[in-house]
């Protein structure tokens, strides 16, 4: 029974870790297409000032921010700012943007532990189930599949051998109950009395 109990436990990490990994190029999929919406949306919106810094700074956005900054009008001040701040939303993004032209295992390592994390939130509201029927998913559910299978079988084996442990110690440290007590007590050769009387 309790063989029988392991098999359905383990095949049930091996699906959920297969159907996960199975969803997760497509879920980076998604997340590139958020990155490459934001990143054209900044870009038009930092384009006139850039189209500024073309015509009167070299093309050099920060030295019309810096511009900006040492101006005596408080609105060009908080301006600079403004397009500071735009600035580097679009450096951010392109980063990103980069960063996800890389083969599929060093995409996913970049989105599971460096992705955006607004990015991450918003694509995972929106993301639908879809399972690209392509030879990186399936690799990818099956290594998913297969590293749960590992650490079910990690985890299973350490607290079974915890459990046996602390039932030794118990065993161990257990007073021996009345019953075995006057057993013991009953065993012991009692010493007899000398029933010659001394003089």
């Amino acid at each position: 029974m309790t063989s029988l109990l392991t098999r359905g436990l383990a095949l049930a990490l091996f699906t959920f870790g297969l159907l996960a990994g199975l969803q997760l190029p497509g879920f980076v999929q998604q997340y590139e297409q958020q990155v490459s919406a934001r990143l054209s949306e900044a870009e038009l919106s930092l384009s006139g000032f850039q189209a500024i810094a073309d015509e009167f700074h070299g093309s050099d956005l920060a030295a019309l921010i810096e511009h900006h900054r040492r101006s005596r009008d408080g609105s060009f001040r908080a301006e600079a700012e403004v397009i500071y701040a735009q600035w580097k939303r679009v450096a951010l993004l392109s980063a990103e943007q980069s960063a996800l032209r890389a083969p599929l295992p060093k995409q996913l390592w970049h989105v599971l532990w460096s992705g955006n994390r607004e990015i991450l939130s918003s694509t995972a509201q929106r993301h639908s189930n879809v399972v690209p029927l392509n030879t990186g998913a399936v690799v990818s559910g099956l290594i998913v599949g297969l590293l749960l299978l590992v650490i079910g079988y990690l985890g299973g084996t350490g607290l079974r051998l915890l459990l046996q442990t602390a039932k030794r110690s118990a065993n161990k440290n257990r007073l021996p109950d009345s019953s075995t007590a006057k057993k013991a007590q009953a065993s012991t050769p009692t010493p007899e009395r000398n029933n010659n009387g001394g003089t």
